[in-house]
């Protein structure tokens, strides 16, 4: 039996250094929720979600979702006067390889990779993508961060 290992995908809005523009596909959106939607858009399309404060000025929506088949824990997170500004995926660990497959038709391939990392940074997203070891089992999980600058400073 494989170890349950989840995989975390985060991706971030902020202000990209040159050595990063271009050469990739940035997302407006991550699993149809535009960047600076409310939490109400996020309740509407996955009812059911768990809501809560991570911070003064943070709030997360947690649920279960799906890419490309492949079943997702999404933790989509909102600060107050922004809207979406953070977004992150946990998954079994097994399926890093078609994530990663996936992520590089979707934004093209990842201009940073190398030991279980692969990151992608624009003008305006940055993902991170990747393999670490797991706080809640002796396994490993996977991490991709999508944020912002807004979420930074919250």
């Amino acid at each position: 039996m494989w170890t349950s290992v989840c995989l975390v995908l985060a991706l971030s809005v902020l202000q990209a250094t040159p050595a990063w523009a271009g050469g990739w596909n940035e997302p407006a959106q991550v699993l149809g929720l535009a960047w600076g939607a409310p939490v109400e858009a996020a309740r509407q399309q996955f009812p059911g979600g768990r809501l809560s404060k991570e911070t003064a000025s943070t709030l997360a929506y947690t649920t279960a979702a799906h890419l490309d088949g492949i079943p997702l824990s999404a933790s989509f997170q909102f600060v107050s006067e922004e809207g979406l500004q953070g977004v992150i995926l946990r998954f079994p660990v097994h399926r890093l390889a078609e994530m990663i497959k996936l992520f590089e038709r979707q934004y093209g391939l990842a201009p940073v990779r190398g030991n279980q990392q692969w990151r992608w940074e624009g003008t305006g997203v940055r993902i991170s993508l990747g393999e670490y070891p797991s706080l809640r089992t002796s396994g490993h999980r996977g991490v991709a961060w999508f944020h912002t600058g807004a979420l930074e400073a919250a």
